[in-house]
């Protein structure tokens, strides 16, 4: 199989408050404006591209031992190997060195851009050598994956009874190697942008520059990077199901009863290098490169891209990644970061590639999961037909990870802000985490009869949904250089989240495999996960602190309804017999969650007080519907798919809501065709978003305010099957 896509795309990032109040960015606004004007943080434009191939391969053997007892062997390979490559061109729109000059505003006082100068302060210095905040990144990244699965299955049925025994065994590991590039533009020193600028279609956000980003001979390298990854993992599982008839007519018609056992392993690790240039007059050319050729970029927007810039091939940066190292001990970079760092330039590149043995993130997680359950079908009849099914599962989960991360020691300067070559020691941290769960997952289903073809179906079911273990992990993460900064950390404490969900349907059966169903569903949520910033108190500094950290929200709902209709169309004549459509739409009215939001702060202490409100929960759209035609025969099938959403959101806070984005109505077209010609071999080509719709989202709380533009682009994907 092979995955081909390339994913241009315009955006920005993070709105707040310009700079601090005595900042020159925020003094430069109007007086009456400073406390109120937002802007995002960064402005870019991009284009990403990769390729995948992927590979499988399984058998299965089958003996038959008796009419009761058979046998199945199975094993099976699948496997990929991926490359990605991007370029983007950035701007950082609120540096707090900046001096704005022609501010513009919508109507309701949101900000639509500015002008951006670095000026000298009042002393007459220049902050960032005289520079802005911006230039180009790029970077190609190539892994591959491989997993190896076997089963053993067991099944043994008499009269009235079942039996299914069965165990796997799966292996597997991936291997992943990145490298890139970062740089400037000699003499670029104003920048105009505009956060809705109708030079993008369908508007998003556009700037230029004094200089053109298309000289090449202005071009300088910043930074080169290179990244390395490796992991391993395995599973064992077995399960045994057992099924009993009860009887035809009593009110208990069936049990069934079972068990699982899985144990699970998982090994990771990573590790990079990274070498800076900080001063324009040590910042190698971009042309200085041997053997590497600075390449124009130009987003493939469907209405034309209205940025281009130069930068590095990416491509040929990572095939003469060897060159590159000998390029970088040559040209002495004023800052080196990653394990060894401190050993310097000669010692830090003298290898192709980061060592993996001595990583800077390195964990392993084992799981071992016992899962129990029984379930009783019942029917009877009290007017009409009822039947359904009532259960119980039991899960009882032991989990562990351990682990340890490294904080690089940063550069030391002097007291002229110059690199000394010294650097921080670096600060290792041990990650362990362990816990023991038990849950009980009860369930419930009824089926009323209406009428022959007319049902009513109604369901009840518990679920649990753990965190994961990286979120639990009990690690702090502090900015010692800038105190002000939050600290960043895990939360053992940190509760699953459960649900309890009930449907209700009405089902009408028709022709061949039609249905028209008019169902309802209702969800309460309690402990949804979400990342957020709060105070407390933290023993590092010795008083209350912003720590941000995933936490437990409150109590939520979530509630609406969904109509479906499928048929062929039988009442055509011939082969057009095999034609059918299928459509949904689903309407969510309610989908609620409670978060503290900060209600008052003391003022002698500055102790923080907070209260749950009411938001809307992220990526739920109030509407939303479905529409596919397909043709299906032995030898030949084909599906178009045309889907639509309404607008939504892709994150939730009640504390700091400025960072949370919503994306615009969305809408795809897809479509397959698989061919038969022989009983072994199936050929298919499937494409997705054929209509080439651009995604446009924008600042929740600023809806003049796009976060840019995404187009996914056209994927086509080739495809082979083979049976024996």
């Amino acid at each position: 199989m092979l995955d081909l896509d390339a994913e241009p795309g315009a955006g920005s990032e993070s709105p707040a408050l310009l700079g601090c109040d005595t900042c020159t960015i925020r003094l430069s606004l109007p007086e009456d404006r400073r406390d109120k004007v937002m802007a995002p943080y960064r402005a870019a434009y991009g284009l990403s591209s990769g390729t995948r191939h992927n590979r499988s391969l399984s058998g299965a053997l089958q003996w038959r031992a008796s009419a009761r007892l058979n046998f199945v062997l199975e094993g099976s390979y699948f496997g990929g190997r991926s490359a990605g490559s991007y370029a983007s061109l950035f701007l950082r729109t609120r540096e707090n060195y900046y001096t704005l000059q022609n501010v513009r505003y919508a109507s309701d006082g949101a900000l639509l851009g500015y002008d951006i100068f670095n000026l000298p302060d009042d002393e007459g210095e220049l902050k960032n050598h005289g520079r802005l905040t911006t230039g180009f990144d790029g970077g190609r990244s190539e892994g591959s994956s491989h997993s190896y699965r076997t089963n053993l299955e067991t099944h043994y049925a008499v009269s009235g009874l079942s039996i299914d025994v069965s165990a796997q065994y799966q292996w597997g590991d991936t291997q992943g190697y990145s490298n890139g590039h970062s740089g400037e533009y000699f003499g670029l020193t104003q920048a105009r942008i505009d956060f809705d600028s109708p030079h993008v279609a369908n508007n998003g956000p556009y700037f230029s520059f004094n200089v053109s980003p298309t000289d090449a001979s202005l071009g300088r390298i910043t930074g080169l990077r290179d990244n390395i990854s490796a992991g391993k993992n395995n599973s064992v599982s077995t399960q045994v199901d057992i099924r009993k008839d009860l009887s035809r007519t009593g009110l208990l018609r069936v049990g069934r009863f079972g068990a699982r056992y899985v144990h699970s392993d998982n090994q990771f690790s990573t590790s990079y290098r990274n070498a800076n240039w900080q001063n324009p007059e040590t910042e190698p050319l971009l042309t200085s490169v041997v053997g590497i050729d600075p390449v124009t970029i130009a987003p493939r927007l469907p209405s034309g891209s209205p940025m281009r810039w130069t930068q590095l091939d990416s491509d040929q940066l990572f095939a003469r990644w060897p060159e590159v190292t000998a390029f970088i001990i040559a040209n002495r970079p004023d800052e080196l970061v990653g394990p060894g760092s401190n050993r310097g330039v000669a010692a830090h590149f003298a290898d192709r590639r980061p060592d993996i043995g001595d990583p800077v993130n390195v964990g392993r997680t084992t799981e071992n999961v016992f899962a129990a359950y029984a379930s009783l079908g019942y029917g009877f009849e009290w007017g009409l037909p009822f039947d359904g099914e009532v259960g119980l599962r039991y899960v009882n989960t032991f989990a562990s990870m351990m682990g340890s991360n490294i904080r690089i020691g940063a550069q030391i300067y002097d007291e002229f802000d110059r690199p000394t070559g010294k650097f921080f020691p670096n600060v290792y941290t041990l990650t362990s985490v362990r816990g023991n769960y038990i849950d009980l997952l009860p369930s419930a289903f009824i089926n009323v009869a209406l009428a022959e073809k007319l049902k009513l179906r109604g369901s009840y079911s518990h679920n649990v949904q753990r965190p994961g273990l990286y979120s639990l992990r009990n690690f702090l993460q502090f900015n010692y250089a800038n105190p002000n900064d939050p600290v960043y950390a895990g939360n053992p404490d940190l509760k699953p989240t459960r649900t309890d969900d009930f449907n209700l349907a009405l089902e009408w059966y028709f022709g061949r495999g039609g249905i028209i169903s008019l169902g309802g569903f209702s969800k309460n949520q309690k402990g949804f996960i979400y990342e957020t910033r709060q105070q407390e108190f933290v023993p590092e500094f010795h008083g209350l602190h912003y720590v941000v950290k995933p936490r437990n929200a409150g109590p939520g709902q979530t509630q609406g309804f969904e109509f479906q209709a499928t048929s062929f169309f039988t009442f055509l004549p011939g082969v057009l017999r095999n034609l059918g459509v299928t459509a949904n739409a689903t309407w969510i009215p309610t989908a609620d969650l409670y978060l503290p939001a900060e209600s008052e702060e003391e003022e002698e202490t500055g102790v923080i007080h907070y209260e749950l409100v009411k938001k809307r929960a992220p990526y739920v759209s109030r509407w939303s519907y479905n529409v596919i035609g397909y043709y299906e025969s032995k030898q030949f099938s084909t599906r178009i798919a045309y889907n639509w959403r309404s607008t939504y959101q892709t994150g939730v806070d009640a504390i700091d809501e400025n960072n949370i984005v919503s994306d615009r109505a969305t809408s795809r077209l897809d479509a397959a065709i698989n061919y038969t010609p022989v009983k072994f071999l199936t050929v298919s080509i499937e494409g997705t978003n054929l209509l080439n719709v651009i995604d446009k989202n924008y600042y929740y709380l600023f809806p003049d305010l796009p976060t840019g533009l995404n187009s996914m682009s056209r994927r086509f994907t080739l495809g082979a099957r083979f049976r024996f």
